[in-house]
């Protein structure tokens, strides 16, 4: 005969062994652990095969340490709620200081550099400007097509590499942009890569986010 209590006790003792030792996975764990032994004793099953079966499907230790692993892994809602505050200001920085340049809004402090823009330029400028504040909101949406790297090493990686491809894009981008629009060459240059490498390494880690909170679920 069954001795649930036991049973539950040596199977809590083989998932703190598989490293599943965090008080509250496990009092989740055991509590559908019960609530699904319940279920297969008022279908018909016998004692020994409800437990067996509702340990199987709940799965091994190995295989539930790596999917609290993968959720572990994700970044907390504390650096997603930053990454959402951070990204909102400055795009709407951006989106100001564009779209004064844009419709040539008489500004109060105007920087040396932008005061004898020509149209061109100043179009050139404004778009670089607010290209930038848009790549800083697109994260949002460009996770859905991003893969998922729920390891955060490899994540680190594709941010370096994000980074080298900016500073790649930017050197190309100053040698093939004339040099006579000065002020919107430099913009388009530096700033356009880099808030387009900050829109992947935020939505790799939106991915990795929503994926983890998707298997928590």
């Amino acid at each position: 005969m069954l001795n649930l209590e036991t049973a539950i006790a040596e199977w809590r003792r083989q998932m703190i062994a598989a490293g599943i030792k965090t008080p509250v996975p496990l009092e989740e764990l055991e509590s559908h652990l019960r609530e699904d032994f319940e279920a297969q004793i008022r279908a018909g099953a016998v004692p020994e095969r409800a437990f067996e079966i509702v340990t199987s499907q709940l799965g091994s230790p190995a295989a539930l340490w790596q999917e609290f692993r993968k959720v572990g892994s994700a970044m907390p809602a504390w650096a997603r709620k930053m990454n959402y505050t951070v990204c909102a200001v400055v795009s709407i920085l951006c989106y100001t200081v564009g779209l004064t340049l844009l419709f040539n809004i008489k500004m109060l402090h105007v920087p040396p550099g932008a005061r004898d823009l020509t149209f061109g330029e100043r179009i050139s400028l404004a778009g670089a400007i607010l290209s930038t504040g848009l790549l800083l909101r697109v994260w949002m949406f460009l996770w859905r097509f991003l893969p998922v790297l729920p390891r955060p090493r490899t994540r680190v990686a594709a941010a370096f590499v994000s980074i080298i491809l900016s500073g790649f894009c930017e050197n190309l981008l100053l040698h093939f942009l004339p040099l006579s629009t000065g002020m919107s060459a430099f913009t388009w240059a530096s700033l356009v890569p880099m808030a387009a490498a900050a829109a992947i390494i935020f939505g790799l880690e939106e991915a990795a986010y929503r994926d983890a909170q998707r298997r928590a679920g």
